[in-house]
């Protein structure tokens, strides 16, 4: 017996929301996307040869902390499978307090964006299949690419590719709503941003415990 599908999708989908919403934040109060790194490291690139060394230490504290948050993620969730564990739901909570103290107390730049590049970091690397797809909830490029050769493949006649196609293009569209969300935000109380990040992330946390309580209730019946 495993989690209801489309109640493990929803909250899928809602950490997706969430990626984008952040993504769209830094780039608005800060110049840097957190949640996707190739244009980081060009950038970075660009500004090591350019003698542009403040840039530089930004980028790569932004660049490392995201990859320190996988590799937690790694030794967090190592089976690569989602399963019942209290932890998925515990550390949504903590990266929520995170970013609500970050908030709060008004932490410098150079601080709150590589804590919050981690916190990405972390949530893209929680797991890594579930029902044979892959699961990222940060970055959308390797989605596009899915999405369309998923599209392709359905239309060779691959019974599992319209599916796989319509669930990638999906959490595109999540992405780029919580994005377009957290841009409306900016332009009626910009400071509540990463208020709203926060209480974001422990509602999905909340969440996932409740589906996990319902999972666990009906495996013991």
């Amino acid at each position: 017996m495993k989690f209801r599908s489309k109640l493990v999708y929803l909250w899928i989908f809602m950490l997706t929301f969430i990626g984008g919403f952040i993504n769209v934040g830094t780039i608005i109060f800060y110049g840097v996307p957190i949640t996707h790194h190739t244009g980081n490291i060009s950038q970075l690139t660009k500004g090591l040869y350019g003698g542009e060394y403040q840039t530089v230490i930004l980028l790569f504290s932004v660049i490392l902390a995201f990859f320190l948050g996988a590799f937690l993620s790694g030794l967090l969730f190592y089976r690569r499978e989602l399963s019942p564990k209290k932890r998925y739901g515990g550390v949504l909570l903590i990266c929520g307090i995170a970013v609500l103290i970050g908030w709060i107390f008004k932490i410098p730049a150079s601080i709150y964006i590589p804590t919050i590049a981690f916190i990405q970091g972390l949530q893209n690397a929680m797991f890594i299949h579930y029902k044979g797809l892959l699961v990222r909830t940060t970055h959308m490029t390797g989605y596009l690419s899915d999405a369309g050769f998923n599209l392709g493949c359905a239309l060779r006649g691959s019974k599992s590719g319209y599916r796989k196609f319509l669930f990638y293009i999906s959490v595109v569209l999540c992405f780029f709503i919580g994005g377009l969300v957290s841009a409306f935000v900016n332009n009626y109380h910009p400071s509540y941003i990463f208020l709203i990040a926060g209480i974001l992330y422990i509602f999905t946390g909340s969440y996932y415990f409740g589906i996990r309580r319902q999972f666990l209730e009906e495996k013991s019946k």
